[in-house]
């Protein structure tokens, strides 16, 4: 069995986020795929002496004529799709936002093998001013309506088996197609296109809220503490945290942690 971390970035920098994505998955949850559009030389040169694989994002986009002028929003969920059917042939696969992502525990060991497992913020979307916006404008007001007492799921993290990981990225797909003959391209798709589908084909998924994978965006300022090597925030035992860069404190412990 094979397990795969895959992620997307354009014109990045190496810096400390990338450094802690790939050092974090190399030493927890393993093998790392960076599918990448115009990242400097450094960058390219630290995933592969760490472990992990880089894909040129530039040259997949010129073999299967891909829209680079798209939203690097739209971009991942093409890019996800095609290299999920056509790069790879592992069994599992963990989806992720690229530098805002540290692995504390292998993910692997939490893979449902019948469903997409998504997590929820434990925010309603209603709540949301940003998630009410983005579902309004890729989708109008009736699916806004119809979704927005639900939790907001966060789309920058999410795994599966490989086969179901491409049965929900087809459909996100279709989703992002409808949303840009709505709404034009428009920055971010992918969550209003995620939530769409949580809630209106409820089936594929697996929807946890333990936070194993703690989406932070709502814990700015929110202490934590340090149980056995592991991070806790608000007592959650936690195998991933992302969007950590939003609490500076957590940010900072976090990249001294990782060098």
């Amino acid at each position: 069995m094979k397990n795969e971390i895959l992620t997307f970035g354009t014109n990045y920098k190496l810096n400390d986020g990338i450094k802690t994505i790939v050092q974090s998955a190399k030493n927890t949850s393993g093998a790392l795929t960076v599918i990448g559009v115009d990242l400097d030389r450094e960058t390219i040169k630290y995933i592969e002496d760490n472990k992990g694989k880089y894909v040129d994002g530039r040259e997949l986009s010129i073999k299967h004529n891909i829209d680079l002028t798209l939203s690097p929003y739209t971009l991942k969920v093409i890019f996800y799709t095609l290299y999920c059917k056509r790069y790879t042939d592992s069994d599992n696969v963990f989806i992720c936002d690229f530098t805002d992502v540290y692995f504390q525990r292998d993910i692997f060991k939490l893979i449902n093998d019948n469903k997409v497992t998504v997590h929820s913020e434990l925010k309603k979307i209603e709540t949301c001013p940003t998630n009410s916006t983005w579902i309004n404008t890729c989708f109008g007001s009736e699916v806004y309506d119809n979704i927005k007492n639900n939790n907001i799921i966060n789309s920058g993290t999410f795994y599966g088996k490989r086969k179901n990981i491409n049965t929900l990225l087809d459909k996100m797909c279709t989703e992002v197609v409808r949303a840009l003959g709505f709404c034009g391209n428009y920055l971010i798709i992918d969550q209003p296109a995620m939530n769409k589908l949580v809630y209106e084909q409820p089936d594929i998924f697996e929807v946890r809220e333990d936070n194993k994978v703690y989406n932070l965006a709502h814990n700015t300022e929110t202490d934590f503490t340090l149980k056995e090597n592991y991070i806790s925030l608000n007592n959650y035992e936690s195998y991933v945290l992302h969007q950590y860069d939003v609490n500076e404190k957590l940010k900072t412990f976090i990249y001294e942690k990782v060098k």
